[in-house]
């Protein structure tokens, strides 16, 4: 491992603790396209104040491996705390999925953290690690049920709420660490997230809630259902015209007789 990596996990568990807020996700201004020189440079600094003013600055300070950790804690509103990695993303925000590598994690280990919405619309947490021999336990929401030891092969967590709330994920190296913090969490209810609604989902992923489709398809669908409505009216009145029009000319042809 090399001296600057080695600095940088050092600092993973300074008491600064990056990175104490909500996710940079939800700062739209943080996610505006610059124009110009200018722009970016604003930007540049928006970033690094936000960072900064969030618990960042002493891991900021090591170099630009460490400064990307920064951003990424900060996008998955992940901190440390006594040597236990806590990611606080708010599970009515998982209506897209997230993907997190190579979190720096101890002194030798990487994460490998994504949040993926499952078929069922609810988002669920894979998570593993890159060191096959690392002893790293991690639970949900509550740590209620036991923890589980990570490996190279994802392990898959439900994600829940709970009340008060809670992290969606803890993750240690101290077992004795976690058994201890579930008693400290005096969780009172616990439950499964519920799943999002399917319009909320389309929209995050196709930029509409009309589905995969373009919007452009969906008029054009629509206009073709109403011209067949109208033509097929048009028939229907033409047969009743018809029809009245012969009962007319057989009337009189009766009278005739």
């Amino acid at each position: 491992m090399s001296l600057r990596q080695s600095k940088t996990n050092e600092s993973l568990f300074h008491f600064d603790r990056c990175y104490e807020s909500h996710s940079t996700l939800l700062g739209e201004r943080l996610w505006r396209s610059p124009g110009d020189v200018l722009a970016v440079a604003q930007l540049t600094n928006l970033w690094r104040t936000t960072l900064e003013k969030r618990g960042c600055s002493m891991l900021m300070r090591d170099n630009l491996d460490a400064f990307l950790q920064s951003i990424l804690f900060s996008i998955g509103a992940i901190r440390y705390r006594n040597h236990h990695l806590e990611m606080h993303l708010d599970p009515k925000e998982l209506h897209r999925d997230l993907f997190f590598y190579r979190i720096s994690f101890g002194s030798n280990s990487f994460l490998n953290i994504s949040i993926q919405v499952e078929h069922d619309n609810r988002p669920a947490i894979s998570i593993s690690i890159d060191q096959s021999q690392s002893h790293a336990y991690a639970c949900d929401a509550g740590c209620i049920d036991p923890p589980t030891k990570l490996s190279r092969e994802p392990i898959r967590l439900p994600v829940k709420m709970t009340n008060p709330p809670t992290a969606i994920l803890y993750v240690t190296e101290d077992l004795e660490s976690m058994t201890q913090l579930k008693d400290t969490l005096h969780v009172k209810h616990v439950e499964i997230a519920p799943p999002h609604a399917h319009n909320l989902l389309a929209l995050h992923r196709h930029g509409h809630q009309l589905g995969g489709l373009p919007i452009v398809f969906w008029l054009i669908l629509a206009f073709l259902i109403v011209i067949f409505h109208l033509f097929l009216l048009k028939i229907i009145l033409n047969e009743m015209g018809f029809v009245k029009s012969s009962f007319v000319a057989s009337s009189s042809r009766t009278r005739i007789h």
